[in-house]
């Protein structure tokens, strides 16, 4: 089973989420792992990305105000585990800037 954490780095043009998870030590001959991710909370998992071999992952494409729910499998040459658990965060909207340049419309 692998256990996601995760931070998060916002800019205006979107969010980058880091993924982090710790491999399952009963698990031998590990190649790799392919992140999942979804906006429909236990299912709708597609692939993000290429397969890594680290235990973390950045999805890059988030976008601000929006909910995701990740899952991670193992890999191990064709074959895959299943599911790891559900991670779910929701990507932080910019912060709201006030008003400029308030003036008298003559």
């Amino acid at each position: 089973m692998c256990l996601l954490l995760s931070c998060l780095i916002s800019n205006l043009f979107g969010a980058t989420i880091n993924l982090v998870w710790d491999a399952n030590p009963a698990a031998q001959n590990v190649t790799g792992y392919q992140p999942y991710r979804s906006t429909t909370s236990g299912s709708g998992y597609v692939p993000i990305g290429a397969p890594v071999i680290v235990t973390s992952f950045s999805d890059t494409v988030a976008d601000n105000g929006t909910t995701y729910y990740y899952v991670v499998k193992a890999l191990r040459g064709t074959e895959e585990s299943g599911f790891s658990n559900e991670f779910s965060f929701t990507a932080p909207l910019p912060p709201l800037t006030a008003p400029t340049n308030l003036r008298l419309q003559p």
